[in-house]
């Protein structure tokens, strides 16, 4: 393999890593926001949820882990500049 179509086979696959990222994003925002929906909704009305502490506490790791990507995301940007 020559050096051009390594370089073209990391830009291919960089790509399908950031379409990934990307998509991982809207499933995270579609996901998230309907998940939070449906717990306000159930306090909202009072109906009792079967184990709402542990949503709760889902609810957080969902956004502490995209945090820690979106963090990853930054140091990788700043490094490749």
């Amino acid at each position: 393999m020559n050096e051009f179509a390594g370089w073209q086979k990391v830009i291919f696959e960089w790509k399908k890593v950031q379409r990934m990222k990307k998509l991982n994003q809207e499933l995270y925002d579609q996901l998230g926001g309907t998940f939070l929906y449906i717990l306000q909704y159930a306090r909202k009305n009072n109906i009792i949820l079967p184990n709402t502490d542990s949503l709760d506490r889902m609810a957080d790791r969902i956004h502490h882990l995209m945090d820690e990507i979106e963090q990853s995301s930054d140091e990788t940007n700043t490094k490749g500049n």
